[in-house]
């Protein structure tokens, strides 16, 4: 049973789930004692023989925290996939990961989903290239009843949270002579990242479109 189910499991049923932050600390204390009491003791000693070092610990915990705090279940379940692979793997921490697990729980439901869906369609669209075009978006708006709007307050969560990259652009033409003549053009371009890329890796595990 991966990380994200035992937790959604364990929020359905907590007498504290809808308690403020001063109930935390009781919050993940019981949760522990129910991970260890309901997860498969393979899973259990995998865990254990990989929290190796402190750094290592602190992830595991802070993972553990945000898993359990998370009002999404897509976002649970792309850190449980995080958790699961990383563990198997023996992998060090890397400031990817540590970025990726800071952000989700910022995103809700419809963020993973329009996120999928629009770097999905730009991988298909630009083979060498990872920025977002608006093709790209009006191809997504309409295969998948996304709203435009809907589209770019998802991109701006994720470039806010560093899952995504903004260019801005900026042409500026002077008239020397007369400066209310002037004028400014801002051009925005959104890119996906290697943020991105391994977010997409574990959110197609969801999906199957």
């Amino acid at each position: 049973i991966l990380i994200d189910t035992i937790a959604y499991r364990f929020m359905q049923n907590y007498e504290y789930a809808d308690k403020s932050y001063s109930y935390y600390d009781w919050l993940s204390r019981d949760f522990f004692k129910y991970l260890y009491e309901n997860a498969d003791k393979e899973s259990i000693e995998k865990l254990i023989r990989y929290v190796d070092n402190q750094s290592k610990a602190e992830f595991i915990t802070n993972s553990f925290d945000k898993i359990i705090s998370s009002n999404s279940k897509l976002a649970c379940c792309v850190m449980g996939l995080m958790l699961n692979d990383i563990g198997q793997h023996n992998d060090d921490i890397s400031q990817e990961d540590l970025i990726m697990l800071n952000a989700l729980p910022m995103l809700n439901d419809f963020d993973i989903k329009n996120f999928h869906y629009l770097y999905k369609i730009s991988s298909k669209n630009h083979k060498s290239n990872h920025n977002i075009s608006p093709k790209d978006i009006k191809e997504c708006v309409q295969l998948y009843n996304i709203t435009r709007r809907n589209l770019y307050l998802t991109m701006g969560v994720l470039e806010k949270y560093n899952l995504m990259d903004k260019n801005i652009d900026v042409d500026l033409d002077i008239d020397e002579d007369n400066l209310d003549f002037s004028s400014v053009d801002c051009d925005e371009t959104y890119y996906f990242n290697s943020i991105s890329q391994k977010l997409y890796t574990y959110s197609s595990m969801l999906f199957k479109d």
